[in-house]
């Protein structure tokens, strides 16, 4: 009844025993016997991304809520494929650990980055929680993502107090001699830290659990063919699913479709040493939607010394296919229907040359 439906405010309604007395089912971010509070926490959205893509890159991030004292309050895991997830907007809830919160401590949002592949570390960012008077704090970063770990800097107390006040970019200190003692996670995993006395442990791709002692999905059977990487999805939500980060030249849910393969020859044109290749796709016309706008996806290639041809991979879907040499765009295909896992061979001269509105009024 209509009742029901309101009952537990932002949570679920159960019912309960052969008496089928009513209970709440709360988010994290409410509280009370009827989800009626809110909880004292900080809003957070995170944004990555990675000027140099690499095609089979897999980042693990660690975000901490963390006060003056070093105390966790809570944390988060994510799992960040760049080539999958480039778009992707993370919201977080992290809550503190003690209701009401102190007023008088600091706080502060460390945020680590880990190659999740090779289990090395890239790289942390602290962002300070300003404003503690307001409930609820919200917070939103836009992160590069870099290629390396180019953190030399030497960890003490004086560095760890300069991060405290301003958000910036920092590397990861941590007393290893105190982790190797006290980490109870897996040896096929990294420790990170601790909340309580409690291990926060950064899995292998083929271990999951708490402590990284169970076998993920991944490694009790590995669905991924032609040589793809089976990601294992954040075992809290589903411990069966999973997603493949597929090679060049494949595609789909497990990696059992071949890319559209495009050779481009060049023919009596000038040739730089590098070219842009825009493949847009266009959308269907929708009889409710007017202004559907075509989707484009660009990729740089380099131009080897002395070649006269291009050789690339494509799984998205396209219709039309332009090469941008320097300012100079050229149409290299046009289908009117999208083929999957077809070949393509194309030539590029002078009279596939797009010229500029402008060249085209002047010329008139």
């Amino acid at each position: 009844n209509d009742r029901r439906l309101w009952f537990c405010n932002k949570g679920f309604l159960i019912l309960v025993g052969k008496n089928e007395s009513e209970e709440c089912l709360c988010p994290e971010n409410y509280y009370g016997h009827l989800c009626q509070y809110q909880n004292q926490r900080v809003s957070l959205t995170i944004r990555l991304y990675q000027e140099n893509l690499i095609k089979l890159n897999i980042i693990s991030i660690i975000i901490r809520l963390i006060d003056q004292n070093a105390f966790v309050h809570s944390f988060e895991q994510l799992t960040h494929i760049p080539r999958i997830d480039c778009n992707t907007k993370y919201n977080l809830h992290l809550l503190f650990h003690h209701r009401p919160k102190n007023l008088t401590t600091n706080y502060s949002i460390y945020i680590d980055i880990y190659d999740k592949f090779h289990l090395n570390y890239l790289t942390s960012w602290i962002h300070p929680v300003k404003l503690l008077f307001l409930p609820v704090n919200r917070l939103s970063v836009q992160l590069r993502i870099p290629t390396k770990s180019n953190c030399h800097l030497i960890c003490s107390h004086k560095y760890f107090q300069s991060l405290i006040q301003q958000s910036m970019k920092s590397c990861r200190c941590v007393n290893r001699l105190t982790i190797k003692n006290q980490c109870n996670c897996s040896p096929q995993s990294i420790c990170v830290g601790f909340k309580g006395n409690r291990s926060i442990c950064l899995c292998s791709l083929n271990k999951t659990g708490s402590r990284c002692y169970l076998k993920s999905i991944c490694q009790l059977k590995n669905p991924c063919m032609n040589g793809g990487i089976c990601i294992p999805y954040d075992s809290r939500h589903s411990p069966t699913n999973f997603t493949c980060l597929c090679p060049n030249g494949y595609f789909g849910e497990i990696c059992d479709q071949v890319d559209v393969k495009i050779d481009i020859s060049f023919l009596n044109i000038e040739i730089p040493s590098s070219a842009l290749i825009h493949f847009i796709r266009i959308a269907q016309v929708h009889l409710y939607k007017s202004n559907i706008e075509p989707i484009q996806t660009t990729m740089f290639q380099k131009i080897r010394f002395n070649e006269y041809f291009l050789s690339l991979n494509m799984s998205q879907p396209f219709h039309l296919l332009f090469v941008q040499l320097q300012n100079d765009n050229y149409l290299s295909v046009l289908q009117h229907e999208y083929k999957p896992s077809m070949v393509i061979s194309t030539e590029i001269s002078s009279s596939e040359h797009c010229p500029f509105i402008g060249e085209l009024i002047n010329d008139n």
